[in-house]
């Protein structure tokens, strides 16, 4: 009998480049044609121990604002091509080299879901025409990444160690057809996580909806049968404290806005002129420390010469030096600091009616920004639900990272889906109805136990 053994040869190394830092990995000949892209273009480089180059593959192709990735696909394109350590670089057709937070998201999951397998995840580089970032040197990749939603995915590696999903499992096995329609569901959750979003869900829901989030939905979906979902939805409050009060107030506050649509529009119009006019007074106050600067700059200058000057008027001279011509002397010099101080002077008159300008516009820009102040507090105040912090934000971020933001397209959105909101509502009231129920129900039994436990000692005693 022979044993035959098949021994796996190394991929050849056709490359022999070596990536030692972000600054070699910007001037690959790969980056630069994608520098310049119009479309966002994403690649993976894969390494050997050594840090050559095995391979760069294109992994995504997508408008300017953003690729579609499948961090699975990102795994198994390192696992086939045996890489060792994997570099991720995409482009900024902006030029904004600013991590976005699905850059962030998606650098932190699938970073770490290959220590999995043993492949290191050195570095998610971000080129621009203007230049590049290197998102481990920004501070970007948390090593240490770990939440709900990467916990739960680490477990769909290790479906036996999912202890949580199989006690929300087994709260159904009195009821066979739910149960097993809801075990299907969630092994296809745990088992084809990524292919179950991509194909039947949007790449917005796919970015944004948390696994949380889809586990919630199991749970409305059989919001009805109380008996079951009392004790599923008892143990989704205990996994996400606060989750479900959060999802019913941020419903809350939508379906209000639509209601107060007006009022608010009017709010976000006043916080876009304070946001506006807040930095034409930094602008002014930037403006108002140079000039005091300069005027700063012309006394000092001027000082010495007044001394100078005072001086010369106010000196004795003595026989010898009036023979020697020191008078005459010093009335020449004298002429020259006086054309000296008359010019400084002239200088210094006008920084400081410039200063003075400037302080008449600052001071009438503090009293309108007052002035909106009470306009922006007069609306809050009748309001129920303070949306000024959120739109604040929006306002913000619209200005410093150019993101798109319209108060009345979002406050439209919230009126299309309001009557979604309020029947969400009514079933996440009801399933916080059900985790009360479920617990007193809970407490009613042990108090049960125990006093049959009381009993049989008292018998016992006689």
């Amino acid at each position: 009998m022979s044993l035959e053994i098949e021994i796996e040869d190394k991929p050849a190394k056709t490359d022999l480049r070596v990536i030692r830092n972000p600054s070699d990995v910007n001037d690959l000949d790969e980056i630069n044609e994608i520098r310049n892209k119009v479309q966002e273009v994403f690649l993976m480089i894969g390494l050997d121990r050594g840090n050559h180059i095995r391979k760069i593959c294109l992994k995504g192709i997508g408008p300017s604002s953003g690729v579609y990735l499948d961090s699975k696909d990102l795994i198994r394109t390192a696992l086939i091509n045996s890489f060792e350590k994997v570099v991720f670089v995409h482009n900024h057709p902006s030029n904004n080299l600013r991590p976005s937070e699905h850059d962030k998201n998606i650098t932190n999951i699938t970073g770490k879901l290959m220590e999995v397998f043993g492949i290191e995840f050195v570095d998610h580089i971000i080129v621009a025409e203007n230049g590049y970032v290197s998102m481990l040197s920004a501070k970007a990749i948390d090593k240490d990444y770990t939440d709900d939603d990467i916990k739960f995915m680490n477990k769909a590696f290790l479906i036996e160690e999912n202890n949580n999903l199989k006690l929300e499992l087994e709260t159904l096995k009195n009821t066979p057809q739910l149960y097993e329609d809801l075990k299907q569901k969630a092994k296809f959750k745990v088992e084809e996580y990524d292919d179950y979003m991509r194909y039947n869900k949007s790449i917005e829901d796919y970015t944004a909806k948390t696994v949380k989030g889809y586990l919630l939905d199991y749970i409305l979906e059989y919001i009805n049968n109380d008996d079951i979902i009392g004790g599923l939805a008892k143990q989704f409050e205990r996994d996400y404290p606060g989750y479900i009060e959060s999802i019913i107030t941020s419903n809350s506050v939508a379906i209000y806005a639509t209601e107060h649509k007006e009022e608010y529009l009017k709010l976000g119009e006043v916080l876009d002129k304070n946001f506006y006019n807040n930095l034409y007074l930094e602008e002014l106050e930037m403006q108002k420390s140079k000039q005091e600067y300069k005027i700063k700059d012309f006394e000092e200058n001027l000082k010495p010469l007044l001394e100078e000057q005072n001086y010369l008027k106010n000196r004795k001279y003595k026989l010898v030096q009036l023979f020697n011509g020191d008078r005459k002397k010093d009335k020449i010099l004298q002429n020259e600091i006086s054309i000296k101080i008359k010019d400084i002077s002239v200088y210094l008159e006008e920084e400081k009616k410039e200063y003075e300008s400037l302080n008449k516009k600052y001071g009438e820009s503090k009293q309108e920004q007052n002035n909106i102040n009470k306009i922006i507090n007069n609306i809050s105040d009748n309001l129920k639900y303070d949306y000024k912090a959120e739109i604040e934000k929006k306002i913000s971020d619209k200005y410093y990272l150019h993101e798109s933001y319209d108060l009345e397209t979002t406050l439209n959105t919230y009126t299309e889906y309001k009557t979604t909101f309020i029947e969400e509502n009514k079933k996440l009231e009801k399933m916080q109805d059900l985790i009360k129920q479920t617990e007193i129900k809970q407490a009613e039994k042990y108090s049960i136990i125990e006093d049959e436990e009381n009993e049989d000692d008292e018998e016992e005693e006689m």
